[in-house]
């Protein structure tokens, strides 16, 4: 994971906990992480940061997911949908009568930041539900 795909609000692992990006100089490659137990903070690369793949589980217990890992997206007029599929994300829309359609396969979705930034672009800024304390517990980290 390089430095440069992470954002303020990112979730990640740092020294086998989650945690959440609060600061950043890509310059300097300092990185403050908060944790449940305070602030992480040093160079990005003595920090043993990495990315928090996505699992079903994961995203139905920490991040608003349904039990077969789709999550609503209201751009109105419409309604589109995630879903986790495999450790990849499809966009789906739906059609009058029907069931989900997918449009789109994201196959180079595979972590949660990179989730975080679809989300937020396709949610005009908003951001994904996600619950630190659930996920920090769902790594052992809690």
């Amino acid at each position: 994971m390089n430095i440069q795909e992470l954002r303020i609000g990112n979730f990640i692992r740092v020294r086998s906990t989650a945690g959440q990006v609060a600061a950043i100089e890509n310059e300097t490659s300092f990185v403050a992480i908060k944790t449940s137990a305070g602030l992480i903070e040093g160079k990005y690369a003595d920090l043993n940061i990495e990315p928090i793949y996505l699992e079903r589980n994961m995203l139905v217990q920490c991040c608003g997911f349904d039990a077969a890992g789709i999550i609503k997206i209201d751009v109105p007029p419409r309604s589109f949908y995630l879903q986790e599929n495999d450790g990849h994300i499809i966009l789906m829309g739906s059609a009058p009568g029907s069931s989900y359609l997918p449009l789109i396969h994201f196959w180079d979705i595979k972590t949660l930041h990179q989730l975080q930034r679809l989300y937020n672009v396709l949610n005009s800024g908003e951001l994904l539900p996600v619950d630190i304390e659930l996920l920090e517990r769902y790594f052992g980290g809690a």
